[in-house]
This record gives structure tokens, sequence and C-alpha cells, in this order.
């Protein structure tokens, strides 16, 4: 394999293969998992490593996520269905209610644990600032 010493986009830093020798010979990706990142057809990795930014944690522009707020209604139909596919909670017995993206739950359930579980399927969606549980376990 020819090695490359050029700067720019395709090109690593420092020399190496152009990322379409290493990728599969197709654009937009580099061949498959980490068992293919073989940069030197030795069965090593290479020094360079994967080449571009970090994407990790909060980006420049994270504030809009604050201030963007979905719909009332549509966070409580949200709830509403993430509760229905919970097989462990009794759908029908709880009332969701939303108000400025604070979910409130009522209703009556046969344990404590499936309370949990309803809480836990209303803080998954997205959009729910918080949850207020009204939840009490049936009397029997």
């Amino acid at each position: 394999m020819a090695r490359y010493d050029r700067g720019g986009y395709g090109y690593p830093r420092g020399g190496g293969e152009p990322f379409w020798e290493w990728s599969g010979g197709r654009p937009g990706g580099w061949g498959g998992g980490p068992d293919e990142w073989d940069r030197g057809g030795d069965g090593s990795r290479g020094a360079e490593g994967i080449h571009g930014p970090a994407r990790y944690g909060l980006g420049p522009y994270h504030e809009r996520l604050r201030t963007r707020r979905r719909p009332d209604d549509e966070i409580r139909d949200d709830v509403k269905e993430s509760l229905f596919y919970d097989t462990w909670v009794d759908a029908d017995a709880v009332t969701v209610a939303v108000k400025n993206g604070i979910v409130t739950l009522s209703g009556e359930l046969p344990d404590y644990e499936e309370i949990r579980y309803a809480t836990d399927d209303a803080w998954d969606v997205e959009g729910v600032l918080g949850v207020r549980s009204e939840l009490r376990v049936r009397e029997q």
C-alpha cells in the first residue's frame, strides 16, 4: 500500500493511507466494526486512530434544549402510550395530567413496585420536566 504525506480531506495528518483505502472502498463508512480497523494489514489498528471531532457531551447549542418545550397534550399522549406498552403496569388504572411539562399520575395500583414502574415510564418520555405521583396502593 502506498503511503500519502498530504494534508486535507481524506488524508490523515502525518501520513498514512487515505480514508478510502481503509473504509472498504465505500464513501460514507469505514467498512465495519472495530475488527475492520486494521490499517496496516498486519492486524494492528495503527497509531493514528480514527480522525474527526470527539462528539461526546453537550454541543455548543445545547441551551436550545432547555428553551424548547413540547406541548402538554403531546406529552400526555406519550406518557399514556408508555404506560400502555409497559406490561407490568395497569395503565387503565392510571390517570395522566400534564401542566407546563410536569406530569401528574393519579389512581390506585396493586403495589408499590407497580407505582415505581409507572413513575419511571413517565420520566422516560421526552419533554417531561417533572413527575408528581399521586398514585396509591389499592386496599385489598
